[in-house]
């Protein structure tokens, strides 16, 4: 990878193609819930990341994908099903959630799709976290 993985609204592109490959979206979606637990004290129970997602025929495939990642980092996803962005990132401080996810490529045409990660304080993802994923993601 030599040019950025994120871009000013997470990881976008064409599903099934680099960098939105099932597998690839996997890995990204655990690095980051690996990276967003950090510090967090746990109860007994899994921390959780909220997810939602716009009504792209592709979001199912990216849903599960990244649902599975989190998984991989022991984090469980709460599944807002079809929500606009705005709604993901104001429900994750309510809801106690660690972070969340949009799957989204917002006004981009109809084959694109992403994934936008939310802080636990629901605002996008820092630049210094999305560089952290992406060196994690080059080893």
């Amino acid at each position: 990878m030599s040019e950025r993985l994120f871009g000013t609204d997470g990881v976008r592109g064409i599903p099934g193609q680099e960098p939105l490959t099932e597998s690839n979206v996997r890995r990204i979606a655990a690095i980051a819930a690996k990276i967003m637990q950090q510090g967090v004290k746990r109860n007994g129970t899994a921390p959780a990341m909220l997810i939602g997602r716009d009504t792209r025929g592709s979001g199912p495939s990216l849903l599960r994908a990244v649902v599975a990642g989190f998984a991989d980092s022991g984090v469980r996803a709460i599944d807002l099903g079809v929500i606009p962005t705005p709604g993901v990132s104001y429900l994750v401080p309510r809801q106690g959630a660690i972070g969340g996810a949009v799957i989204s490529a917002s006004h981009n045409p109809a084959e694109f799709n992403g994934v936008k990660f939310f802080d636990a304080a629901g605002y996008k993802m820092d630049p210094d976290t999305e560089d952290r994923i992406e060196a994690i993601l080059k080893t």
